[in-house]
């Protein structure tokens, strides 16, 4: 690939049974904002943290398929996104006190994973939320 072009992942796409109930998610676990939307989408922009550097797009289906999958070789459930965290207990905390479903942390399960927990949207999508920072310091 020549080096000469500028590229960076900009929007991710994602599936949505309830449009409403979804923007809400990303709104309270991401600090997403609507930019825009119809009848079928809802754009969602970082505005409140730009580090996370794309936009979302929402869009209506009524599909069985989801993001995320299990490694046939592993058996790790993996996300379609991971995000990156400074303070993974202070978010994980904040999470809760937000009633946002969260799982308990735990030590990594393997030697080469960083300290983190799974999240799944409202539609079911599975993303990741990890600390590299905060790999030894397990559930306390």
């Amino acid at each position: 690939m020549d080096k000469s072009f500028s590229l960076r992942f900009e929007t991710l796409e994602v599936p949505a049974t309830d449009l409403d109930v979804s923007s809400t998610w990303y709104q309270k676990v991401f600090g997403l904002e609507e930019a825009w939307s119809d009848d079928d989408h809802v754009l969602m922009t970082p505005d409140r943290f730009p580090e996370l550097g794309f936009r979302l797009l929402l869009a209506r289906t009524s599909a069985p398929t989801r993001l995320g999958f299990r490694s046939s070789a592993t058996g790790i459930d993996h996300s379609f996104a991971d995000i990156v965290v400074d303070d993974l207990k202070g978010y994980h905390s904040a999470l809760k006190a937000a009633g946002i479903d969260v799982p308990e942390l735990s030590p990594p399960s393997n030697d080469w994973a960083p300290h983190g927990f799974a999240l799944l949207d409202p539609a079911g999508n599975r993303l990741a939320v990890f600390s590299y920072g905060q790999r030894s310091d397990a559930a306390e």
